[in-house]
């Protein structure tokens, strides 16, 4: 595992924030957000009504899924879909061929998933919505806020997750107005 280098940085150290604007169903050519260092340092990157979630060693929280919770969750801005759970456990068909490991239905479907701080504490209720993946790759866009994919045992909330929203990440042992890191929190 890496070190984030923001805590390298004399100031603004403590964690940082990705904030996205929403993205239309059939996708968008280009996005383009902000990424801000610091949380609660500056009188720009307080948390406001963010909800933190704790994570364990590892990045995880916990996310309950059709009342099944999926204790080695995360976040992560580098995945471009959101990746969880298989075609057994959602409902929603998986594609064949060369898009095998994403979902296809036939339509846009939508879902729920609550997230908890990994020891329990704190809740929040996701809705997002998938959609058929040949349908979205087939356009000119880029960026969807419906993309999804399979992940057995784990829901990995990927770059769709990020649409309408600002992320917080607070670095491990540093000391932030929503406790000290690590955590989640949006």
């Amino acid at each position: 595992q890496l070190q984030n280098p923001v805590w390298l940085l004399s100031s603004d150290n403590n964690g940082l924030s990705i904030t996205l604007p929403s993205v239309p169903d059939a996708g968008s050519l280009t996005v383009s957000g902000t990424l801000t260092l610091g949380i609660g340092t500056q009188s720009d990157n307080g948390l406001g009504s963010a909800t933190v979630f704790p994570v364990d060693g590892f990045g995880n929280f916990i996310t309950a899924y059709k009342s099944t919770q999926y204790p080695n969750s995360f976040i992560d801005s580098g995945s471009g879909a959101i990746f969880y759970l298989d075609s057994a456990t959602t409902g929603i068909p998986e594609c064949t061929g060369t898009l095998a490991g994403f979902y296809c239905p036939s339509g846009a479907v939508a879902q729920t998933a609550t997230n908890f701080g990994a020891s329990g504490s704190a809740s929040n209720t996701v809705p997002f919505s998938i959609n058929n993946t040949g349908t979205l790759l087939s356009s000119p866009n880029t960026a969807f806020n419906n993309l999804g994919g399979t992940n057995p045992g784990s829901v990995d909330w990927g770059l769709p997750f990020f649409y309408k929203r600002t992320v917080f990440v607070a670095i491990d042992g540093q000391t932030t107005p929503g406790g000290t890191g690590p955590y989640w929190a949006y």
